[in-house]
């Protein structure tokens, strides 16, 4: 699940890895914002958003938290491409390599990130990434190697790299906060455990100690929120359908993880959060 290529999720379909992520519409954004004040176009704080496609489906709930209390959120996420994951180990389906077009990933994830920055300098960067819990290949030519998930040279690499990207962000005077990243839900078979849960461990796993000991940098914990009973993942929250494809969220659950999360950004304007905005709930779910 969640190969790079092309991918299907409504809103998602057809763009493929290296893609821009798309704006929501006027209309979802209305449709999340109910009867709740409308967007002010007083900015009284940015967020840069940056990641991957599951970032990307975040995207609407936290603009229609954010807009309406002046709290812009710049869009640097790029479908199928991780903050500093790079080109990801070879996966193949029908003898074709899924994962070819990371190779240009890093290019393109910094060029996003940096056009983000370039709009106006962030308070947050709000960091949601799930391709790092991937093996790496790394080296060109005779030289490229894979690097294996939990390798001493894996944890070399994705640390270094993380502490270069933390660097020029903070640069800004931004503070970067790490988002937990909860483990797939199958499709069909909810309750089923994935062959992903070690990884999402060992990602979370990594991303709490390095923000434990990197300054300008937090982590909140999304993945207990999302799967608060630890994988297998609940499909639903709180009668909300999270996660449309079991991965990446639909319009109603980026308004559920929205609420929660923005106020605790350490943004002043969204300490209060915006009882206007309508609560979604999908009846009938059986986890």
């Amino acid at each position: 699940m969640h190969d790079a290529g092309a991918l299907a999720t409504p809103g998602l379909a057809g763009l493929e890895t290296g893609g821009a992520c798309p704006a929501p519409t006027k209309q979802e954004l209305a449709t999340l914002r109910g009867t709740g004040p409308a967007t002010t176009h007083r900015v009284v704080d940015r967020v840069l958003l940056v990641g991957d496609s599951t970032a990307c489906t975040m995207l609407p709930g936290l603009e229609a938290v954010g807009a309406p209390v002046g709290v812009r959120v710049e869009d640097a996420a790029v479908i199928g491409c991780g903050v500093v994951s790079g080109q990801i180990a070879p996966h193949f389906v029908d003898g074709a390599n899924v994962n070819s077009s990371t190779r240009s990933c890093q290019t393109r994830a910094a060029a996003a990130e940096e056009r983000g920055v370039h709009s106006g300098h962030p308070n947050v960067v709000l960091w949601a990434s799930l391709w790092e819990r991937e093996a790496l290949v790394v080296g060109n030519g005779v030289d490229q190697k894979v690097l294996a998930q939990g390798s001493p040279q894996w944890y070399s690499v994705l640390l270094k790299r993380m502490k270069e990207r933390v660097h020029q962000f903070a640069a800004t005077g931004a503070t970067v906060v790490m988002l937990t990243q909860p483990p797939f839900v199958l499709p069909g078979r909810p309750t089923a455990p994935t062959p992903q849960d070690k990884d999402f461990e060992r990602l979370n796993s990594l991303l709490t100690d390095f923000a434990a000991h990197t300054p300008h940098v937090r982590v909140i914990d999304l993945a207990a929120y999302v799967c608060p009973t630890g994988p297998p993942c609940p499909i639903s929250v709180d009668n909300v359908w999270v996660r449309q494809d079991g991965a990446h969220y639909s319009s109603e659950g980026s308004l559920l993880v929205a609420r929660w999360l923005m106020p605790q950004l350490g943004i002043a304007a969204l300490d209060t959060p915006n009882n206007s905005l309508p609560v979604m709930k999908v009846l009938g779910l059986d986890n």
